[in-house]
């Protein structure tokens, strides 16, 4: 299998591109071959991309929540001047002037907040890039431009909107009211409104939060997960091999510079491969055929491909890839001795299930060796040994691995594997010196093994990192909102609750009264939140790693967490309630 980088032309599709390609490549020398063209920012960035959309996502339902405690507070300022609404009516105020009155209010917020957005905004940058796991945004500009700021004023502009209808619409109602004494009959309206913009912060605040748990689940996962060998302690070096040389003078040159290396103080060990795991997804992939196949061209695509490395003999204990059956390679497996491979436990049980795959015969289609030697026999490799799984490309799954001594394998060595007795970064800069005096047309680079790891599982934690930030943000906005509402409940309904203590009510009953109503809100909040999230949970299964994109434990921790904090939320405006004095309210009645 081959792979290859290519740049279309000007309006072509990719979908008509690969049906050319394909096309082309059967008529001409491959009637069985298949053709996949991805876009290269598809393959590199995809999953970075889904990322930043449901980052995108949130900040949009964290603005909505921010609407709804906005328009929530407006409200209750709007219900504190029902009089002055109808006093202006009474003298002659228009309706357009009550509305410019209620909207000056809501710009005051819109535009506070919008000027304290802007002067955060350089500065939350700078918290991304330190937070940033990828990379990613230290890597690309990200300017307080035009299209900023005006993103800003119209997230702004948004919010005095969306925020001021509701109060103004009350204020209208309140104005047109027939007396200028206190009417009754707006309360219950404004308590409706605001009850449902708790509902639907709470809604929203289960869907980010347990969005956040999935994820933070799945981040858990992936610090868990067999890689198949031991990072720790492990230096990867890329570049190493030499230009415009024959094979044999590439493989004399490896040598040495794995010899020399192996001397360096601080290492352990050295060996060489075709290419180092977690590398992103670009790798050699082969096909195989195994003895027993027919004979046939066709026979080459009756087994799943592979990712075949050619590898030293040294490799396997380098990297502490667990032999599990059989042997690895020795010096002895040299270009002109009988063919051998290793392969991973899980295409031995794909290929002879329930079988003993030592002493197995195979094509690897890796091999320096032509299929057939010049009398026709076929140069069958033999499988020597058995060894674990490793995640070689994608971290997040595993491939059927075929391992061929680099001596008798059809690729060079590019890539060095050093097992130090300490820190790895600190013998990087010799081993950089050593490779640029034996190989002096080589641009070597190092990376410690844990910090490919690091780079392999960035967009996870990246994920985790913005969405969890959104959820606590969302279950903050939430809480307080329903910490204001309960406050004015309380307020606007002190003479009811001075009317039922002096009946005899005790202080317990009156503080389950507001609690019993906040859990009412709370309940149907979570009622609503937790089937949107398993609505909208599929768009998140590129992302999630061994962990349903609707898993019980998140949603069931978001369910525990939201409904703990909103329980909180209502002991003050509780404890307020019961301490209310009946004779005090009835008297200012």
């Amino acid at each position: 299998m081959l792979h290859g980088i290519g740049r279309l032309k000007d309006a072509t599709a990719t979908a008509d591109a690969q049906t050319d390609l394909s096309t082309l490549i059967r008529r001409e020398s491959l009637p069985n071959g298949r053709v996949q063209l991805t876009p290269l920012v598809d393959s590199y960035f995809g999953r970075v991309r889904t990322a930043l959309l449901m980052s995108l996502a949130s900040v949009f339902l964290l603005l909505a929540i921010a609407c709804s405690n906005v328009a929530g507070l407006l409200l209750a300022r709007t219900a504190r001047r029902r009089q002055e609404w109808a006093v202006r009516r009474a003298v002659g105020g228009t309706d357009g002037a009550v509305v410019r009155l209620v909207m000056v209010d809501a710009a005051f917020v819109a535009l506070t907040a919008t000027l304290a957005g802007a002067i955060a905004a350089p500065r939350l940058v700078n918290a991304i890039r330190f937070l940033d796991p990828t990379g990613l945004v230290a890597g690309f500009p990200i300017p307080i431009d035009r299209r900023v700021i005006a993103v800003t004023i119209t997230a702004g502009m948004v919010t005095l909107i969306v925020a001021g209808i509701g109060p103004c619409f009350h204020a209208l109602r309140m104005a047109a009211a027939d007396s200028i004494s206190l009417d009754l009959r707006h309360r219950p309206s404004i308590l409706r409104m605001r009850r449902w913009l708790i509902v639907g912060q709470v809604a929203v605040a289960v869907l980010l939060l347990a969005s956040a748990g999935v994820m933070a689940r799945s981040v858990s996962r992936i610090h868990r997960i067999d890689l198949g060998f031991d990072p720790e302690r492990l230096l990867f070096v890329h570049g190493v091999e030499p230009s415009d040389t024959t094979r044999e003078r590439h493989d004399a040159a490896i040598d040495r510079l794995i010899a020399d290396v192996a001397r360096l103080p601080g290492v352990e060990n050295v060996a060489g491969v075709y290419r180092a795991p977690l590398q992103g997804p670009i790798g050699l992939d082969s096909r195989i055929v195994i003895e027993g196949d027919p004979l046939a061209r066709e026979s080459w695509n009756r087994h799943p491909p592979v990712n075949a490395e050619g590898v030293t003999p040294e490799y396997f204990s380098t990297m502490r890839i667990r032999l599990l059956v059989g042997r690895g390679f020795t010096a002895a497996d040299g270009r002109d001795s009988p063919g051998v491979v290793v392969i991973s436990e899980s295409l031995a049980r794909q290929l002879w299930p329930g079988q003993t795959a030592v002493g197995r015969r195979m094509l690897s289609g890796f091999s320096l060796r032509a299929p057939r030697d010049a009398a026709g026999r076929l140069q069958w490799e033999t499988v020597v040994g058995i060894v674990a799984d490793v995640r070689y490309r994608e971290i997040e799954q595993t491939r059927f691995d075929v391992y061929v001594p680099v001596a008798q394998a059809d690729a060079p060595v590019h890539d060095l594997v050093i097992r130090t007795s300490g820190d790895p970064s600190a013998v990087a800069a010799s081993v950089r010196s050593v490779v640029r005096q034996l190989v002096p047309s080589s641009t070597p680079t190092t990376k410690t093994m844990t910090s490919m790891l690091a780079e392999a599982t960035s967009v996870w934690r990246l994920t985790l990192i913005i969405i969890g930030t959104f959820a606590a943000f969302a279950v903050l906005l939430s809480a307080t909102g329903l910490y204001g509402l309960l406050a004015y409940v309380v307020e606007e309904r002190r003479r009811d609750i001075g009317i039922r203590i002096a009946l005899g009510a005790a202080p317990g009953q009156i503080r389950w009264l507001v609690i019993a109503n906040a859990g009412a809100l709370v309940a149907v909040g979570l009622a609503l939140g937790v089937p949107a999230f398993l609505l909208v949970g599929s768009a998140m299964r590129s992302l999630v790693f061994e962990v349903s994109p609707t898993d019980s434990f998140a949603v069931g921790g978001a369910v525990l967490l939201l409904a703990s904090v909103g329980m909180v939320a209502t002991y003050v405006p509780a404890w307020r309630a019961s301490l209310v004095d009946p004779v005090e309210t009835l008297r200012a009645e």
